[in-house]
Parts: C-alpha cells; sequence; structure tokens
C-alpha cells in the first residue's frame, strides 16, 4: 500500500517475519510475558471485519489490554537483547492517548521507543518463532482511512471500502511559481501532499525539557543538513523545499565542529538514531546519526547515554522538531509516506 509508513523493527533476525497490516482500529492486545516477550495476540476492525491474529508462542503469562472505543495507541517502548546468539524482545510498554500498560517481561537490554506526538499506531509487524525477536509499528494520522467508511491514502487514488476506487484530482501543492511568499511560513506543518489531504505524524522527541520549542514543521523535500557536534549535539541546520520555496532553518547554538550532508536529488531520510544523556541537571542529544535510501551519515557528537533510533521502513523522514538553546536538548522527526 502506497500510503503506509512502518517504522522498526527493533529485534533480531531470528524466526520468521509477520506483519499483521494496518487496522482501521485496534481493540485488544494480548500479551504473553516471562523473562522475554513470548507472544502478541491483536485483535482489530478492517473493512467492516473483525479479525484476531496471534504472533509468536504459548508461553509466559497473558496481559489483556481492552482499548475502550475512543482509545488508541500513541507510543510503544520497550528494550531488546541478545541471549547466546538469539536476540529478542525482552520487554513492552503500551501506551494510549488514555494510559499506560505495561511493563511486561524483564529489564535490561538496548532500549527503543516511539512516542508518537501526532498520529497513532494502527498496528504491528516483526519476526517471531517461540518467542518475538523483533517489533515494528504502522503509523497514521489521528484521523486516517484505514477502514469500510474510509479511503485509503494511496497516492490520489482512495480504494473504496468495498473495493471500489474513486479518483481524487487534487492540484499539485507545490508549483514552481503561483505561491505568495506567506504561504512558506514555516508554523504551517501541513506542507507535504500526504499531509495536507491526512494530517501530520510526528514521532519524538527524544532528549530533555530544556532550552526553547523549535519545529521546521514537513518539508517538500530536505536538501542540505548541516550537524553542528562536539561533546554533544550543538546544532542542526536544515535547508529545504516547501511551496516552491528555498528555506533554511538553524536550531542550536554555534559551537561544535560542524558537517555537512548535502543530499542528492533521488536521496531522503529513512532513519535517524542517536542517545541522549543527563549531564547534572541538563539532558541532551549526545549524538547523531542519519539514514538515507542511499548511505548513512555519522555518528556526529560522543558515545554514552541512552539510545533511540527511528528506522523508517516503508515511508520517510521530512522534517524535524524539538527543544534547543545553545545545543539540542531534544529532537523528534516528521513522517511522511515515500
Amino acid at each position: 500500500m502506497a500510503g503506509e509508513i512502518k517504522v522498526g523493527a527493533w529485534g533480531g533476525n531470528g524466526g520468521s517475519a509477520w506483519d499483521m497490516g494496518a487496522a482501521y482500529r485496534i481493540t485488544n492486545i494480548k500479551i504473553r510475558a516471562g523473562d522475554n516477550i513470548d507472544a502478541i495476540v491483536i485483535t482489530f476492525t478492517r473493512y467492516g471485519l473483525i479479525e484476531t491474529k496471534h504472533f509468536g508462542g504459548s508461553g509466559g503469562t497473558p496481559h489483556e489490554i481492552p482499548l475502550q472505543e475512543d482509545e488508541y495507541l500513541v507510543g510503544v517502548e520497550g528494550s531488546v537483547d541478545t541471549l547466546g546468539t538469539i536476540t529478542l524482545v525482552r520487554n513492552l510498554t503500551l501506551r494510549t492517548n488514555k494510559k499506560s500498560y505495561g511493563p511486561f517481561g524483564t529489564g535490561g537490554g538496548k532500549p527503543f521507543s516511539v512516542p508518537v506526538a501526532s498520529g497513532k499506531i494502527i498496528g504491528f509487524f516483526g519476526r517471531a518463532g517461540t518467542m518475538i525477536d523483533a517489533i515494528g509499528v504502522y503509523l497514521a494520522p489521528k484521523e486516517h482511512g484505514y477502514g469500510p467508511t474510509h479511503a485509503i491514502l494511496s497516492g490520489h487514488v482512495f480504494p473504496g471500502g468495498v473495493g471500489e476506487e474513486v479518483a481524487i484530482n487534487t492540484p499539485h501543492p507545490f508549483p514552481e511559481e503561483g505561491r505568495a511568499s506567506s504561504s512558506s511560513s514555516s508554523s504551517c506543518a501541513h506542507t507535504h501532499p500526504y499531509l495536507q489531504m491526512a494530517g501530520e505524524i510526528k514521532v519524538g522527541a527524544w532528549g530533555g525539557n530544556g532550552g526553547s520549542a523549535w519545529d521546521m514543521g514537513a518539508a517538500y523535500r530536505i536538501t542540505n543538513i548541516k550537524i553542528r557536534a562536539g561533546d554533544n549535539i550543538d546544532a542542526i541546520v536544515i535547508t529545504f523545499t516547501r511551496y516552491g520555496l528555498i528555506e533554511t532553518k538553524h536550531f542550536g547554538g554555534s559551537g561544535g565542529t560542524p558537517h555537512e550532508i548535502p543530499l542528492q536529488e533521488d536521496e531522503y531520510l529513512v532513519g535517524v538514531e542517536g542517545s541522549v544523556d543527563t549531564l547534572g541537571t541538563i539532558t541532551l542529544v549526545r549524538n547523531l546519526t542519519l539514514r538515507t535510501n542511499k548511505k548513512s551519515y555519522g555518528p556526529f557528537g560522543t558515545g554514552g547515554g541512552k539510545p533511540f533510533s527511528v528506522p523508517v521502513a516503508s515511508g520517510k523522514i521530512i522534517g524535524f522538531f524539538g527543544r534547543a538553546g545553545t545545543m539540542i536538548d531534544a529532537i523528534g522527526v516528521y513522517l511522511a509516506p515515500k
């Protein structure tokens, strides 16, 4: 499906691939857990039907999470660890717009997190045998279209819930000319074609609460990134196109060594990873690595701290937000389909 956004998976390569696809609504989740996550059982609606999918084995203690009618997932966190030669998901915590469930499983290992600042989680995928080897998520705008009375975003064609298709003739939102300069305001996040139709998806931020909030919004295309880094990430400078105009936004200070990443015409971001650490009373982004559909850039900064990663399996990164003063206190991303 052209409009899908998949992030992850975190974990190992054992077992077999599993994928529930994107649901209209997740109604119930059962997690079986002991020393690791043994299984995940998901009940959901799609095209007016109720489905239940079981992934993993039969071990561990079952924990059931029935979701209310107006409750949806806005975050998943956990850890993965290598036990001998096998990498498994050790624990999971699920967060909804109403409360948190877990942690299930045991501590230890390398942490991961998917805090959805705008949007929601509508599905899971990964790898499993008798236990859950890896897990990832499907993301969609809060008002998404996977259901019998909603259209599925797929370019400019919206398949209907009963097999019919309706062509949508939408003007391209980024003409080379003819846009007033006021349209390029960075406060307008809905500048990517998908976001104009469906709403934004923001994941993060990872880091601390220092500094002031910053947000470049969603770009049409990111063309250049400069990262200033020393012991921490001092600044990020992003050049991008939006409404046919070129903009450059600088967030953070002027310290550190500059590292420039010019992106090719057909190159786009598919991953960000790094770590955050508390130094005294201040939590900062310590290092960053950027991954595109062509190569990896970094790491920039220094090691240590709590790792985070946003590996985009389907889709791309089209913007950044976070907090900053003289350094980058926190960072998050905007996501859209490829």
